[in-house]
């Protein structure tokens, strides 16, 4: 929960939509030949931090049991109550205002945390601007430590193996060949905001079979490493108290094989 996300956005000012983006149907229009650059960025200083945002009706946000977009095709209403998300960065990439059309279009990429809905910030800049706002476009570049740099395409996997002479109808449960093992991440890759504990391959199978590991019977123990002032508590603590258990194994990489998380 405590792993942020990171976004490419474009919005087109001048036009609101029930949906807060440029699908959903227009609720109204206005002017904005006279909005200047520095307005958007003066818009866009109170998106840092923790600050309270309201999810969009058009979202799967349960409220009294039903997803709030339930509620919005049955045009009923319901209330909506804030919810606290936190901005870690938001940086304005580009800043489109043709000057032969009343259209105007910023760029900019947000990291935030999870929860957060990139279309109400833009809906929310709108209305600082007075004119409206609307999601054109939206990119997910990273979550967590998947970037979008690292990504890989079912085509390019198709040509590697192409490539190396192998069959694309493969099995489930079939060996992984050798061509592909650098595309494969260890099942603990994602978990690099727990904390780290090795033990010895003894205490790792009584750890295994359930028991309770107290701290003395571990070789190494590292707390999560966290800033507060830059980024948002786990929910109930749930992050700072997780750990990597590792079972000492010089076959493994890092002589350390992964075994499980605890807490």
């Amino acid at each position: 929960d405590a792993d942020f996300k990171k976004y490419r956005c474009t919005m087109v000012l001048g036009v609101e939509t029930d949906t807060q983006d440029v699908t959903g149907e227009i609720l109204r229009t206005a002017d904005t030949s006279d909005i200047r650059p520095e307005d958007v960025y003066k818009a866009f200083e109170g998106f840092s931090g923790w600050i309270d945002q309201k999810p969009p009706m058009y979202s799967a946000v349960r409220v009294k049991g039903r997803r709030l977009y339930e509620y919005a095709r049955a045009g009923e209403e319901v209330e909506v109550k804030t919810r606290k998300i936190f901005i870690k960065s938001l940086e304005i990439e580009a800043i489109d205002f043709a000057h032969d059309s009343n259209s105007k279009k910023v760029t900019f990429t947000v990291e935030c945390s999870k929860g957060t809905y990139i279309r109400t910030i833009c809906q929310d800049t709108g209305e600082a601007l007075g004119c409206g706002a609307s999601l054109e476009s939206l990119e997910r570049l990273a979550s967590g430590r998947f970037t979008v740099e690292d990504a890989v395409t079912l085509d390019e996997l198709r040509a590697v193996a192409e490539g190396a002479g192998l069959s694309t109808d493969r099995k489930f449960g079939e060996e992984i060949p050798p061509v592909f093992e650098k595309y494969i991440l260890g099942i603990d890759y994602p978990l690099w905001r727990f904390g780290e504990v090795i033990m010895t391959p003894e205490t790792g199978r009584r750890f295994i079979d359930g028991w309770h590991i107290a701290y003395r019977e571990c070789i190494s123990v590292t707390e999560p490493d966290r800033d507060p002032d830059k980024e948002p508590e786990p929910k109930e603590g749930a992050d700072r108290r997780m750990y990597r258990m590792y079972s000492q194994d010089p076959a493994a990489p890092g002589g350390k094989a992964f075994i499980g998380v605890a807490y």
